[in-house]
């Protein structure tokens, strides 16, 4: 999915403006296609993520805590994820976080993070894909490098758990997606038709067609009775 970089040009007197092409070469260099749009308040930015969901792309937000608050907020609840590259003064939520400054470490990420997801749907739909499971072996490496078993809590056993900061999301992640090529039946993993979709689904009952028949199965009855009726005109 591309990008939508979201800069707010004020945030601590312009420095976003200043950390801008240092993040773009990076993203050029890793050869992820992005766009920038420039906001003009919080509202003005919110509106502009939503519009970028509705477009297929991924928000990332290079602001202060203030705008990347009120777009988190906007998301919240949904399954999008929000890029984040501190631009502020205090930069309070990404210390809390664990996100580097360093928009060149943010963007080497992110990328990442778009590659896992990338090969994980390969390694899932085609396990005989040498070059898709190599990949995902890599980043199964890197997990279990900072993998430890957490100590038995509230009634639960003893379990596995993965550390790191900025990256530990998608070490989770690698290191759930070990489970699942292994553990799984991997012919009712299925690929969701809906146009721009993307997502995966489990259907081990062979039922089901969409990843939600509320959002994409709908969408797609809609859009096939507007064809129907363009045809019939």
């Amino acid at each position: 999915m591309p990008l939508a970089l979201l800069v707010n040009p004020h945030s601590a007197h312009g420095r976003t403006l200043k950390l801008l092409p240092k993040l773009e070469q990076r993203l050029d260099a890793l050869r992820v296609a992005f766009r920038v749009e420039r906001t003009r308040g919080i509202d003005d930015g919110v509106e502009r993520a939503l519009r970028a969901v509705e477009a297929g792309e991924v928000p990332v937000v290079l602001s202060g805590d203030g705008l990347i608050g009120a777009v988190g907020g906007a998301l919240a609840g949904s399954d999008t994820p929000l890029g984040i590259v501190p631009g502020g003064r205090g930069n309070d939520l990404a210390r809390v976080l664990g996100i580097p400054t360093d928009p060149e470490e943010a963007a080497a990420v992110l990328a990442d993070a778009r590659r896992l997801r990338s090969d994980l749907r390969q390694a899932a739909l085609h396990p005989a894909s040498a070059r898709a499971v190599s990949s995902v072996s890599r980043f199964v490496e890197r997990a279990a490098a900072k993998a430890f078993l957490e100590p038995a809590s509230f009634g639960r056993g003893p379990r596995w758990s993965v550390g790191g900061s900025l990256e530990r999301p998608l070490l989770v992640v690698a290191w759930s997606a070990a489970d699942l090529l292994t553990n799984a039946d991997l012919a009712a993993i299925h690929a969701c038709p809906g146009a721009g979709c993307g997502w995966m689904f489990l259907d081990p009952r062979g039922r089901r067609r969409w990843c939600s028949m509320q959002w994409c199965g709908n969408r797609s009855k809609v859009r096939a009775h507007a064809e129907r009726q363009r045809a019939a005109v």
